[in-house]
């Protein structure tokens, strides 16, 4: 598994799993998104220097794009890490949501430099959480959101010794 930039010939996949209700429930309410939507947010994200979104490709059975992930809300030396989606089904059960995880935190701690990462998830999204308890975050506050859905504040600090598993 690897990460890279988001291409515009990955966002069709990303639009298919965003619009997929499976994947969806986990993730923050949107209308049904159009390819021309879509089109217009990758227009749109080239251009923010505050959101990094990484391809995630598995490279050993699948050899194809499998999800993605974001970085972004970067203030000083800290960032959100979210938007992470194994969209591809044969995908799942592979620990590749674990692994691309484990690359971003490796990333934002080693080349970007930054101290802590935080991110949010909803309580019932059991798969997400476990994924980010064995990546090394924890909860730092519980909330619910302004859909009534509880969901965890989580942090990971850079201990500065390069162990982010």
């Amino acid at each position: 598994m690897y990460l890279r930039p988001l291409m515009e010939w990955d966002i069709e996949s990303l639009r298919v799993w965003r619009n997929n209700p499976d994947n969806s429930v986990y993730l923050n309410k949107l209308p049904f998104i159009t390819s021309e939507m879509q089109k217009k947010w990758f227009n749109e994200y080239k251009s923010d220097k505050d959101n990094m979104c990484f391809a995630i490709v598995e490279c050993k059975e699948l050899n194809r794009l499998v999800g993605s992930l974001s970085l972004y809300a970067f203030k000083e030396d800290e960032c959100l890490f979210g938007k992470l989606l194994i969209g591809d089904k044969d995908a799942h059960g592979r620990s590749i949501g674990l692994n691309a995880t484990i690359a971003a935190c490796t990333l934002a701690f080693q080349e970007l430099q930054l101290k802590r990462i935080n991110l949010f998830v909803y309580a019932d999204n059991l798969a997400a959480y476990h994924i980010y308890l064995k990546a090394g975050f924890q909860v730092l506050k519980e909330s619910v959101d302004s859909f009534g859905r509880k969901e965890y504040l989580m942090c990971k600090e850079n201990e500065g010794n390069n162990s982010y598993a």
